[in-house]
């Protein structure tokens, strides 16, 4: 059929050389670069493009925008441009500096550089015009190597900061012209001694001539550049007359006197021209020495406006980065859908896409299967907020319903483009009307003296008075009109699908569905964001596209054979990367021979078709086709492998009237009877229809409709779990943390009560032996202050009490090793005193208080002296405290019981009876126990040194005052220094 059909489309080359040139009479050719052109204008191509150039800066790259050109170098070129796009919403949005384009004149500067370069002298509107050119390159490169982040340089901003690094402004170029030019393109004054002279000169010139002709009767006029008088006539005796002027009513004179002076104004306004074309050429080839660099800025500062101008749109879409898909190879050879690299690299590099953007899939949504894409901030559509569910949701959705995880393309909440551009220029004009009102009805009631408390400016609440708020408040009506954006869609292509038949009934957005695909892949190929939720898809090098009436009559060409025409192209120029889209094929003839032919040209795009014996395969690497022709929906089921998919429009049953969204996997209905019905066709004429039909073809509808009826039921299940389950996985790590919080304060609380009661513990045993230390203590002191005083102390009792506080003091330490003090806590504002052993909390060192000023404490750890705060010490616990040192025994009275107790004690110089000293006894310091020193004079009762008894310490032989007596340690001042 597609033989008969199209003619020698599927020829082998072999047949074709021996055909000849021979070709159907009346048959037309179209050629590819013609193909490519209609398929880009019947997408819609240049409206999208258009739309682009209006967020363009300057007039060169709104007309680079308005011819976007589209890569050839495959995914890898469209991904840098993707990165260029990207930076500059980073930029822009992000980063809060906006991309300035201000005063560049383009279409200016490229006219002056054209001129410059052929060495033609430019005028003062082009020198000002690259002047201010080089400024604002000048000005745009600092700002985009300015930016900076933590104090580096963003690195999501490489792809800006590359162009400008290319970027030679050269503004001592500038700064000449500025010399000589002002900013209106004026030559000035100073620009030469020349041309300052030529206008004093014509200054003086023409302050004479004017005054000349001030005498004269009439009104002084100028004249192709002459000074004259408009009189009436008669004309005077001996005037030169020039001219006439208001219809022969005024004579134009010179006085005899003025030919003269007007001779000396022309030759002074000659040298002014003359000087300022000495300049001109100057200038000029000063911008000639440096045409080069600054076309290429030119060149730069244009890319930088194109790239601007897809982050703004990406913005007002609110759309996402597009990420390419590589499909798998359909069979035969190899074939790279990117750049050059064998098929195993692509796979690998496949992989890594896809973990990666599973990865990042899942740090937005952790419980959605993998997708891709990234919104930017930007202005949404009214559409957005009326739309149920998330593209996200969606593609969980498909895929549980195929049991899928793979899709070759996966475009969730895509928005037609041109219809959303339309809707985002729609939505400005309305919010600028809105805002004018919203700023006339403020004055209004300003000057009848109302107030402005009650007054809300509708352009920052954007619209939302003008719905109406949920608590009741009222609402300022049509102030902020609402404009409806296009339907989203949810585009699901299995990875091994080839072509998808669409179908379903007629104005129900099969078209526009299919239209929106080839502007996303059109789009995500030229650099541009989708206006979708995900967008992932192949990179495809073409999109073919047979939509509308091609008829011709001026050519011949009926419906059916313009189609044809089309179809014969299409065949021709498609390839394994190639995107074909086919508007209701089939369609133009009968009915069984429509479907017969728009079978085989389906089955030949998706490689499955047996191409007349000829064994040429005109494969494309996707198909969407709509048709009406249900003998095409069974293509899913004749071929397997899943290379055939159905779609539908949805219908709404109630209202009679379509959803304008897709449902996948199953076969659509034309309903052509309930439009019938809707559009008010006689009932009569729908029922004799309806039973024409046969009861065959009505069970088959009902089948279908009740397979729709379980799909929209299955997804609206599916959609009810999947809330569910994010409701789950948004509560089960709330329920585990708040676990692990009462888990942890459960073990806390258990750890804070051990501590408590081991703590109070070990302060009871340590307030025991303190109190069993104090006690012996007090019993040994009273104990040898009686036998002091009684002095009937002999050498047997003397050991005896040895003997048994030798055997104290070993059970004392042996209580302190089987009941080892707890350090206390220490008390705040506590400070040791100078010779305590402490440990430095902070660093563990331990050692000896040497100074003591306020609450810094000089510690002697080893060789070294620290210096530290007292809250950073606390008492040394491992040093055993030495016992108090008892003072010296006093000398008694001359008495045998005396010189014993002397003995006894080991008074440390010979006393005399009577209490007399004995000088001939050496004078030796006491040797009482293991202290080291004793006293000074022998004033005082107490054998126990106190504060103001002065004491000689023995090592050193110093003399001193006690100033501080801390049990076992005393502090003694001897002259300056503090031992």
């Amino acid at each position: 059929a597609v033989e008969a059909a199209i003619g020698d489309s599927v020829d082998t080359p072999a047949q074709s050389s021996q055909r000849g040139t021979a070709k159907r009479v009346g048959f037309t050719t179209i050629s590819p670069s013609e193909l490519y052109k209609q398929s880009l204008e019947a997408c819609g191509w240049g409206e999208l493009c258009e739309f682009l150039s209006e967020y363009a800066s300057t007039r060169l790259g709104q007309e680079q925008c308005r011819s976007l050109e589209l890569p050839t170098g495959g995914s890898f070129e469209s991904d840098l441009l993707l990165d260029e796009t990207e930076a500059a919403i980073a930029m822009e949005s992000y980063h809060g500096v906006s991309l300035d384009f201000g005063g560049i004149m383009s279409a200016e500067v490229r006219r002056a550089l054209l001129k410059a370069e052929k060495y033609a002298s430019l005028g003062g509107d082009e020198l000002a015009a690259t002047m201010a050119f080089i400024g604002s390159a000048t000005r745009l490169a600092k700002t985009v190597e300015g930016v900076r982040e933590n104090g580096a340089p963003p690195p999501q901003l490489s792809p800006l900061r590359l162009i400008v690094s290319g970027m030679v402004t050269h503004p001592e170029v500038a700064e000449k012209i500025r010399a000589c030019v002002d900013d209106q393109g004026g030559f000035k004054d100073g620009a030469s001694p020349e041309l300052r002279r030529a206008r004093s000169q014509r200054a003086s010139a023409e302050g004479k001539l004017r005054r000349a002709l001030q005498g004269g009767n009439g009104t002084v006029t100028t004249h192709q550049g002459r000074l004259v008088l408009a009189v009436t006539p008669p004309v005077p005796q001996g005037a030169l007359v020039v001219g006439v002027a208001a219809g022969g009513a005024l004579v134009l004179i010179e006085p005899p006197g003025v030919v003269t002076l007007n001779g000396e104004l022309a030759q002074t306004i000659e040298a002014e021209e003359t000087a300022i074309d000495a300049i001109r050429r100057r200038l000029t080839g000063d911008i000639a020495g440096a045409v080069v660099d600054l076309a290429l800025c030119l060149d730069l500062v244009t890319r930088l406006d194109v790239i601007a101008a897809r982050g703004r749109q990406a913005a007002a879409f609110n759309a996402c980065r597009p990420k390419f898909v590589i499909p798998p190879s359909a069979g035969g050879p190899s074939t790279s859908w990117g750049v050059g690299g064998s098929m195993d690299e692509e796979q690998t590099a496949a992989e890594a896409a896809e973990a990666a953007r599973a990865a990042e899939e899942a740090s937005m949504f952790p419980t959605l299967g993998p997708g891709g894409g990234t919104a930017v901030g930007g202005v949404a559509t009214a559409a957005d907020d009326d739309d149920d569910s998330s593209g996200a949701a969606a593609t969980v959705k498909y895929r549980a319903y195929k049991g899928e995880g793979e899709l070759l393309v996966e475009l969730a909440g895509l928005r037609q483009p041109v219809l959303a551009a339309q809707a985002v220029r729609a939505q400005a004009v309305a919010r600028r009307a809105a805002a004018a009102k919203a700023s006339t009805s403020k004055k209004k009631r300003a000057k009848d003296g109302g107030g402005d408390d009650d007054y809300d400016d509708e352009l920052l609440l954007g619209g939302r008075r003008a719905r109406g708020d949920r608590d009741g408040s009222e609402s300022y009506g049509d102030q902020s009109p609402r404009v409806r954006g296009p339907v989203p869609v949810d585009v699901f292509v299995p990875l091994h699908t080839r072509a998808v038949v669409i179908t379903g009934p007629n104005t129900g957005g099969k078209t526009a569905a299919m239209k929106a695909v080839g502007l996303a892949s059109l789009m995500a190929r030229a650099g541009l964001f989708i206006p979708a939720e995900v967008a992932n898809l192949p990179w495809f090098d073409a999109v073919l596209v047979d939509i509308g009436d091609s008829q011709d009559l001026m050519q011949s060409l009926s419906t059916f054979s313009a189609r044809l025409a089309k179809q014969r192209a299409i065949l021709s120029a498609a390839n394994p990367r190639s995107l074909v889209l086919m508007d209701e094929v089939g369609t133009g003839t009968s009915p069984m021979e429509g479907s017969a032919i728009g079978g085989a040209l389906l089955e030949q795009l998706a490689g499955v078709g047996f191409g007349g014996g000829s064994g040429v395969q005109h494969s494309a690497g996707l198909t969407l086709a709509t048709t009406h022709h249900g003998e095409l929906k069974a293509l899913k089921y004749e071929h397997p492998g899943g290379i055939f998919e159905n779609a539908a429009v949805e219908f709404d049953e109630v209202a009679l009237a379509p959803t304008y969204r897709l449902l996948w996997g199953v076969p659509g209905r034309s309903r052509a009877l309930q439009i019938a019905e809707r559009f008010g066709l006689e009932a009569e004429v729908v029922a004799d229809a309806r039973a024409a039909l046969g009861e065959r073809r009505v069970t088959l509808e009902e089948t279908i409709s009740a397979l729709e009826t379980a799909r929209r039921g299955a997804d609206e299940d599916i959609a009810a779990a999947q809330g569910l389950l994010l409701e789950v996985n948004r509560t089960v790590p709330r329920v585990t943390v708040a676990a692990a919080r009462v888990h942890a304060a459960e073990e806390a609380a258990d750890v804070r009560i051990a501590a408590g009661v081991a703590r109070l513990a070990r302060e009871h045993r340590a307030a025991l032996a303190a109190v069993v230390r104090d006690a012996a203590r007090e019993s040994a002191r009273e104990k040898r202050a009686s036998t002091m005083k009684s002095g009937a102390m002999d050498f047997a009792t003397a050991a005896a009490s040895a003997a048994a506080a030798e055997a104290e003091a070993k059970d004392l330490a042996a209580w302190a090793a089987l009941n080892p003090a707890v350090k206390p806590a220490p008390t705040p504002g506590w400070v040791p005193n100078v010779g305590e052993n402490v440990v430095i909390t902070s660093t563990g060192m331990s050692g000896r208080v040497t100074v003591v000023s306020g609450t810094l404490v000089t510690v002697q750890a080893g060789p070294m002296a620290i210096k530290v705060n007292a809250s950073d010490t606390e008492l040394d616990t491992a040093v055993p405290k030495t016992k108090a040192p008892p003072a010296k025994a006093r000398s008694m009275a001359g008495t045998q019981a005396a010189k014993r107790m002397d003995a006894l004690l080991g008074g440390h110089r010979g006393v005399g009876a009577g209490g007399r000293k004995d000088s001939r006894a050496p004078v030796s310091s006491t040797n009482y126990g293991e202290y080291n020193y004793g006293f000074d004079d022998e004033d005082g009762d107490d054998d126990t040194p106190t504060l103001g008894d002065t004491v000689r310490i023995k090592k050193s032989g110093v003399v001193g005052r006690v100033v501080d007596a801390d049990d076992q340690v005393l502090t003694i001042q001897a002259g300056k220094n503090l031992l």
